[in-house]
């Protein structure tokens, strides 16, 4: 695995009532380990020779690679003799990588892997030409085999806010009662339907008599990129006291 990035920050504390955080980090993760969040074993199986064309098709972006992050923190301080605080923290990341292909169970290269088959990014199949209109990644793989990870789901928010009002000190001691909404904004997270063809149930298998190859008819999946599982935390209200001693 071969990893680099920059992170750049500001911050402003401890200068009245308003502090102040920002920073971002680009950066690129790249490996030649195509195997998945579950490692399962057989997805070690590559698609391709070792030598696809002139390179390495396992060696790419990686499927842990998060070119983009954003975090944004503030906290305002009001003047009463409450001491109330308002803050608040906003996270933005890219979203996660992955290539186009086939359904799990699908083993169109017959290789023992029914998740390692990348898909050939075919202008002419029925449905193609408006996935590609919707989808840049897919426009740049027309005619060959996509990339490993070539396209990506879209960018993940979070938004998570705080009150806090100060109680009467008691016998020394400090109290606090603390309200923190979490995932005030939350984007959708999952797993993706990465499967660009589904099998065109109108039309029989058919073999090609130059070849004696079975030919299996496709339709472009018009939910290709779309969620198949949903991973969200939800939204959370909690409600605590701290104290201060």
């Amino acid at each position: 695995s071969d990893y680099r990035a920059v992170t750049v920050g500001l911050e402003r504390r401890g200068a009245g009532p308003f502090d102040f955080f920002a920073s971002y980090t680009y950066s690129r993760t790249e490996d030649d380990g195509a195997f998945g969040f579950d490692m399962r074993p057989d997805d070690r199986l590559l698609p391709f020779p070792a030598a696809f064309g002139e390179s390495d098709w396992s060696e790419g972006r990686s499927d842990f690679d998060v070119p983009h992050r954003v975090a944004v923190g503030a906290e305002w301080t009001l003047p009463v003799a409450s001491g109330i605080r308002i803050a608040g923290l906003y996270r933005y990341r890219s979203g996660d990588p992955f290539t186009p292909g086939f359904r799990d169970g699908v083993d169109a290269n017959g290789d023992g892997s029914d998740r390692n088959d990348p898909a050939f990014v075919d202008d002419q199949v029925a449905g193609i030409a408006e996935l590609l209109d919707q989808r840049e990644c897919l426009r740049e793989q027309v005619g060959r085999f996509a990339e490993r990870n070539a396209c990506r789901m879209p960018g993940v928010h979070a938004l998570d806010l705080r009150l806090g009002i100060g109680l009467p000190r008691f016998a020394g001691i400090g109290a606090e009662l603390v309200i923190d909404a979490f995932n005030v904004i939350e984007s959708d997270v999952g797993l993706p339907d990465r499967a660009l063809y589904r099998i065109d149930e109108s039309r029989e298998l058919t073999v090609d008599p130059a070849t004696g190859r079975l030919v299996v008819p496709l339709v472009a999946n018009p939910h290709f990129g779309e969620l198949l599982q949903r991973w969200g935390n939800g939204r959370i209200l909690q409600i605590g006291l701290r104290l201060g001693y």
